[in-house]
């Protein structure tokens, strides 16, 4: 996924007399659309979200972790697996010249990329030395490229593609003398771009899986760490735009059975982490897994703060010398990008909306929507999402009856509003849009509000928010017809 990580890169102007204008360097070194951590950690505008990793590494289980689009999602899960991975060459040998695996790892281009830049996490020694460089990483993005998923089998050839990536990652496996000659055709056809594409159902489902255990031999038997960045996209694409609900279905089984059969009664897999946007449309792709620890956006868990940009990380950035942001702009930040609140009570900022701030120096919109086909004008032609909304835009706040565990059931209404919204008038129908508009980033809960009774309440996080919650009413307006005159009152009430 293209998800924009703690960087901002150091920013350069082309002067015009007393005008400074954005030259096309300025985007290219800037880079706001890698999620490559490496390309990311020496920027000027870095901001150091490695205690990440030991929060994971000690976590326990199976991590479900979810945050909006271009949060930092992406970058993370990559920051992660290069400090875990036994970085080898291209022959899959070791570059660290340790003879054992006790030996700390110091002498690789990883950790030259965590130590040179002075990374939070490297001042923990100890835990450098056990855990840096010593696991093998199975990595897998279940993105699928802007392709509408209408039928199973465009589906299954997306999860092809994405498992090829994964495998071409370890294209080094096909020469192993850990593997038997069979094991080595495997990794040959997964790598190849003939032979990934003619793998059968079975071979899919089994693939990550057999991965973790080829990892396991060749790594003289370490155990794997499972990296899934994604695992809702396929769900959510399923959910717009599958043709029938058997389809849809058929589509998360797929996923599920992939996941499960990688993370469930593995022994060659050590731990898992997986990330997405929405727990809500992806859960039943999770729902066969068992026990996990899902931490959703902006629920109160250890991983809330790495996600977006804390308020201190916002205030310590804009301090910053190289940005020489005058204080109007920067109040302008808090009111335009800030505003989310976790139950916690950690304020985040929008990092995409700020980064680009500080790349033009100017306090526009730059919401850039969830990323995944969804557009909050589908949900505004139920009757009685369009009343919530409308309501919220004004700057109140409602309850929300939010659940822990989503089911099927779950998905199959969330898919009604969406696609048949003329037929729902029910309360129950809001609170479920709500709860999956609070993990697109369209709203945020109240920060004193307590908890009861599984209810939360909830309001629009910030003014670039309301602005684009009021364009879309618009948008709706002029295609669907009067939304009432409380329109004009809400579009003031922003200003």
């Amino acid at each position: 996924m293209l998800n924009l990580f703690l960087l901002l890169a150091f920013i350069v102007f082309v002067s015009t007399d007393e005008d400074t204008v954005e030259s096309e360097e300025t985007f290219q070194r800037f880079n706001v659309r890698s999620s490559d951590f490496a390309e990311i950690v020496s920027t000027a505008s870095f901001v150091d979200k490695s205690m990440y990793i030991k929060t994971f590494v000690e976590d326990s289980g199976i991590v479900v972790i979810t945050a909006p689009h271009h949060f930092g999602k992406s970058t993370n899960l990559n920051m992660l697996k290069r400090f875990l991975e036994i970085e080898v060459d291209e022959e899959g040998n070791k570059k660290s010249k340790t003879k054992n695996i006790r030996e700390p790892v110091r002498d690789t281009e990883n950790y030259a990329l965590f130590v040179n830049n002075k990374l939070k996490i490297t001042k923990n020694e100890t835990f450098m030395n056990y855990h840096f460089g010593k696991h093998p990483v199975i990595s897998v993005d279940f993105e699928f490229d802007n392709i509408h998923v209408m039928s199973y089998d465009i589906a299954i050839d997306q999860v092809k593609y994405s498992i090829h990536r994964s495998f071409t990652e370890h294209h080094y496996l096909k020469k192993s003398d850990r593997l038997n000659s069979e094991e080595k055709m495997i990794v040959k056809n997964w790598c190849s771009t003939s032979g990934y594409s003619k793998m059968t159902e079975t071979e899919v489902t089994d693939s990550l899986r057999l991965l973790s255990r080829l990892l396991y031999r060749h790594y003289d038997n370490r155990r794997v760490y499972v990296l899934i960045d994604n695992f809702d996209l396929p769900a959510v694409n399923a959910l717009l735009f599958a043709e029938t609900e058997d389809i849809m279905g058929g589509i998360y089984r797929l996923i599920s059975s992939v996941v499960l059969k990688v993370l469930q009664k593995n022994f060659h897999a050590h731990r898992g982490l997986i990330s997405g946007i929405s727990y809500i449309a992806g859960s039943p792709a999770l729902y066969s897994l068992g026990y996990v620890s899902v931490c959703r956006f902006l629920e109160d868990h250890s991983y809330a703060g790495f996600h977006g940009l804390t308020k201190n990380e916002s205030i310590e950035l804009f301090s910053r010398e190289v940005f020489n942001l005058s204080s109007a702009l920067i109040d302008l930040a808090e009111t335009n990008y800030g505003g989310y609140q976790s139950c916690g009570n950690v304020t985040i900022y929008n990092l995409w909306s700020v980064i680009h701030l500080l790349l033009t120096k100017e306090a526009r919109d730059y919401w850039a929507g969830p990323g995944m086909f969804f557009n909050l004008e589908n949900l505004l032609r139920a009757p009685s999402i369009q009343k919530e909304i409308i309501f919220l835009s004004k700057g109140m706040d409602r309850k929300v009856r939010l659940k822990k565990i989503y089911a099927p059931d779950d998905v199959i209404r969330l898919r009604d509003l969406i696609l048949k919204p003329e037929l729902h008038k029910d309360i129950h129908n809001a609170d479920l849009a709500l709860a999956f508009l609070v993990e697109l980033g369209y709203l945020t809960y109240v920060p004193t509000a307590q908890s009861f009774l599984g209810r939360k309440r909830v309001k629009i996080p910030n003014k670039e928010m309301r602005r684009h919650v009021l364009q879309q009413m618009k948008k709706y307006k002029k295609h669907y017809g009067a939304i009432e005159e409380q329109l004009g009152y809400a579009a003031r009430s922003v200003d």
